[in-house]
């Protein structure tokens, strides 16, 4: 038997579990699947399982009015998603004042795939943060590459980059 949202909020209340009425933060897999082969993670290269456009609408009309965030991040790549920047900007004209964010290996713009528009592209559709993890030198040389070669483009769009690891 399925049962509505509310009929699952009220059976496990009934069973005095924690069920909170308002949801603050929001986590959406867009890709189940990783383009890395990291030895430390359980992800696979074989097989991507992405968020498709309908399901990604029923999930946005779906969205509460107290969400203040919602993170692209959980067990894939969600850049691996094609449509990952319209879901970005789905969310931005729907939600305007939402914080997004995506936690992504950099693969898709960095290192062999060199390609600063998408970077960029994910900001002017609406992102807010993006946290990256950089796994290798090869990610790292191709982030600061990035960084230099922009930063002009960056601070024309209000784009601040803070590097967690570096020494002050």
């Amino acid at each position: 038997m399925k049962r509505t949202v509310e009929e699952k909020i009220a059976y496990y209340k009934s069973r005095r579990m924690t069920v909170h009425d308002k949801v603050y933060r929001l986590k959406i897999e867009a890709s189940l699947g990783c383009n890395r082969d990291c030895k430390f993670c359980g992800m696979t290269r074989k097989k991507s399982y992405l968020l498709k456009p309908k399901l990604f609408e029923i999930i946005l009309a779906k969205i509460p009015d107290t969400v203040k965030r919602i993170e692209f991040i959980l067990h894939g790549e969600p850049t691996l998603n094609p449509n990952l920047i319209d879901y970005i900007e789905a969310i931005r004209d729907r939600l305007p004042k939402v914080q997004i964010s995506v936690c992504s290996n950099g693969f898709r713009f960095l290192s062999k795939r060199y390609n600063p528009d998408y970077f960029f592209d994910l900001y002017v559709k609406g992102l807010n943060l993006l946290q990256l993890d950089l796994y290798d030198i090869e990610d790292w040389e191709s982030f600061k590459k990035l960084m230099a070669e922009n930063k002009s483009g960056r601070e024309e769009r209000g784009i601040n980059v803070k590097d967690l690891y570096a020494q002050n």
